[in-house]
């Protein structure tokens, strides 16, 4: 059973692709509708962050704190990207703040943030936390009420995102339509080709 699991992806990449969007965007629902048309290797940073730390990423951040939470999904997108064959990595944008602007990781992926408008943000945002408190630790326990608190909230996370060599406006529109985009742009944006 070794390898079964394995991804078996129908295109190779020259870059990994990393996914980077703010708590509540869907980024993940997005990365996973890419890897499951294509093939391609699926890393969840989040997840990969809260499997090692043996705890969900709400209890690290309120038991050891957002720096210890943000280095650890430091660690976490550093083996993602040194994973063969060459995937697509998630990662929240919180996680930018353990990312050098001018770093290594930068260097050796492309970055595409996947922005939405305040106003759909903070309705998904609403109905995530209405289903699932914890799923985003980053507004509990006061969760953002307007699009001016979201946007303060965010606003640490912005410099990082400036960085991204490519932005997908995706508006309102679902996962699997964005998926759709990104997979069509996958040879300007990393180099794709058939396996």
């Amino acid at each position: 059973m070794n390898g079964y699991y394995d991804p078996y992806p129908r295109l190779l990449l020259d870059e990994p692709l990393v996914l980077v969007g703010h708590p509540g965007s869907g980024v993940s629902l997005v990365g996973h509708a890419l890897c499951a048309r294509t093939g391609l290797a699926f890393n969840d940073v989040e997840r990969s962050t809260e499997a090692t730390a043996g705890r969900s990423r709400a209890r690290v951040l309120f038991e050891e704190g957002a720096q210890e939470l943000f280095e650890r999904e430091g660690r976490a997108l550093r083996q993602a990207l040194s994973r063969s064959p060459l995937g697509v990595a998630v990662v929240g944008s919180a996680c930018l703040a353990s990312v050098d602007p001018d770093g290594e990781l930068l260097q050796v992926a492309r970055w595409m943030f996947v922005q939405r408008p305040l106003e759909i943000l903070l309705a998904r945002i609403g109905r995530q936390l209405e289903g699932a408190p914890a799923s985003l630790p980053e507004y509990l326990p006061h969760p953002p009420k307007t699009a001016e608190d979201l946007a303060q909230r965010l606003a640490p996370w912005e410099r990082g995102l400036e960085s991204a060599h490519a932005i997908l406006e995706a508006g309102d529109r679902h996962p699997q339509a964005l998926a759709d985009e990104i997979e069509s742009s996958l040879d300007r944006l990393v180099g794709a080709r058939p396996c």
